[in-house]
């Protein structure tokens, strides 16, 4: 059986609308409850992932409610504290498998509070009996271009055609109906951005381009995605805003490093040693988040006879990454920071009209671009030559980086390519690189609980029980890595033997330049 309709409809003013009601009475018997006013707080993840699934979660009445605007229907109602942040703090399952699904480790942050004042009317027909419902909200708001009466219209199961004939009705009173269509009056009502955050890389690059237009716009599109995460790193509202900010750095280097015969040799080292500094300078908090996002899956595999000892270990994390933390946000403030990005940013903007090495950045982009990619091509054709099985995590670790190279210079030039190739190769080493990666993490995490280990110990400030967790743990990053090792390498392999990322050296080009 379907759910009961729902139409959500808006207008401006208490004229109209008192218009409406009168209107409405001349063919049905209206009922109003008393009038109540209340408040409704919205949330959802920074890059707005709820809204971009026509989803509203609200706190309102002391309970979560998540709202389809596409149907208006409530699917999800939660009674609960109003202090939670993340997908794992809400007591109820089905609220909480549905947020992990879309939030994974965003957390919610508040995005607008309205205050209203609801009237329903119960509107019946000659017999007295209930057809439809009307709530009326009007809002308490200060752009007068928005509407601040809204009216939604539920049905009443068996009384289909007094919904009907009640939309004509509100229909021929021209008042604009809210449909899936039309976002609009959502987005501002509740402030959300029209073209909310991503880090996908989203820059309009075409062939004809020269280089040095090319690599700005690239080069800003990547700082204003650094910038738009330091507020939440300083602000540790959750590990996605530095991750983001680490990984558009990486970009930034990436194409610094393959495009650097275009850049002034001097401007190349000054700017490539900041780069490394900054992510120097947040590696270490980096990898204790990833550590602590898995404390409870490390923890459920752990002994029983450890287990309860692992909190100890999760609580030196944590304080050791309160003193990360500190540093990453003083450097964030700092003026040596600002100058530097500064200087990074009158640099992109004398880009055009360089010539370096008798290579001028006027060249065309496509020309240019595709040859450093054929180059990584061929230098991860020679690296299947020298990747056995019984290869080191520091050889692991370089393949990992030239993948991730490949990578980012697809990211950033799929357009020389068919989209279908582009994407299926970038995929492949997406997941490749999610391999090495893991890999990656493992041998880090060991690490640093050895290092930690071995401070407290000289401290003399760990017992048995706790040595015994620290060792378990250690343990299981151990034979986790042993397992990651060898799906990596299978991963690796597999990929070579397909000769797919061959295709971008035969892929016919946009256009030939000469």
């Amino acid at each position: 059986m379907k759910n009961p309709r729902k139409n959500l409809y808006y207008l401006h003013g208490a004229i109209q609308h008192t218009e409406l009601l009168y209107t409405i009475r001349q063919s049905f018997i209206l009922e109003a409850e008393k009038r109540k006013r209340k408040q409704i707080k919205i949330f959802d993840s920074f890059d707005q992932r709820l809204f971009q699934k026509n989803k509203l979660l609200c706190y309102e009445d002391n309970t979560w409610k998540l709202l389809d605007l596409t149907t208006f229907q409530y699917e999800q109602k939660s009674p609960d504290k109003p202090d939670k942040k993340f997908y794992w703090q809400f007591c109820d399952k089905n609220l909480c498998d549905y947020l992990k699904d879309i939030l994974n480790t965003r957390a919610l942050i508040e995005k607008a509070i309205i205050s209203y004042t609801q009237t329903i009317y119960h509107i019946k027909n000659s017999d007295k009996k209930t057809v439809a419902r009307l709530r009326h909200f009007e809002l308490e708001i200060s752009d007068l271009s928005l509407p601040d009466n809204i009216f939604l219209l539920e049905e009443v199961r068996g009384y289909q055609k007094s919904f009907d004939k009640l939309g004509l009705i509100i229909t021929d009173l021209a008042i604009n109906e809210f449909s899936e269509n039309n976002k609009s009056l959502f987005t501002r009502l509740l402030g959300m951005d029209i073209e909310p955050y991503s880090n996908s890389f989203s820059v309009n690059l075409k062939p004809e381009m020269s280089a040095a237009t090319a690599i700005r716009e690239i080069m800003v599109f990547l700082t204003n995605i650094m910038r738009k995460n330091e507020e939440g790193i300083s602000l540790d509202i959750d590990t996605e805003f530095l991750h983001d900010y680490r990984v558009a750095i990486r970009r930034v280097r990436t194409i610094l490093s393959e495009m650097k015969s275009l850049i002034p040799n001097d401007q190349y080292e000054y700017f490539k040693t900041f780069f490394i500094k900054v992510l120097k300078i947040s590696n270490v908090l980096r990898d204790l988040d990833v550590l602590l996002l898995k404390k409870d899956s490390y923890r459920d595999l752990l002994p029983l006879a450890v287990k309860d000892n692992s909190n100890f270990i999760f609580k030196t994390i944590s304080k050791k990454r309160t003193v990360e933390l500190k540093k990453v946000k003083n450097f964030l403030k700092s003026t040596e920071y600002e100058q530097y990005l500064w200087e990074w940013q009158d640099f992109i903007n004398r880009l055009e009209g360089m010539q370096i090495n008798n290579e001028p950045l006027s060249r065309y982009i496509d020309i240019v671009a595709r040859q450093r990619i054929e180059k990584k091509i061929n230098t991860l054709q020679k690296k299947k030559f020298k990747f056995k099985k019984d290869v080191s995590p520091q050889v692991l670790h370089e393949l990992r980086i030239e993948t991730k190279k490949l990578k980012y210079m697809l990211e950033a030039f799929r357009f020389l390519y068919p989209e279908n190739t582009a994407m299926s190769i970038i995929n492949n080493l997406k997941k490749i690189q999610d391999r090495f990666g893991l890999l990656h993490d493992l041998l880090v995490q060991q690490n640093l609980l050895d290092l930690y280990f071995n401070e407290l110990d000289a401290k003399g400030k760990i017992a048995g029980k706790e040595a015994a967790a620290f060792g378990a743990l250690i343990n299981l990053l151990n034979q986790q890595y042993q397992s990651a090792h060898r799906k990596s390498i299978n991963k690796f392999h597999k990929f070579i033997k397909s000769g797919d990322y061959a295709r971008l050296n035969h892929a016919e080009m946009i256009e030939e330049r000469l």
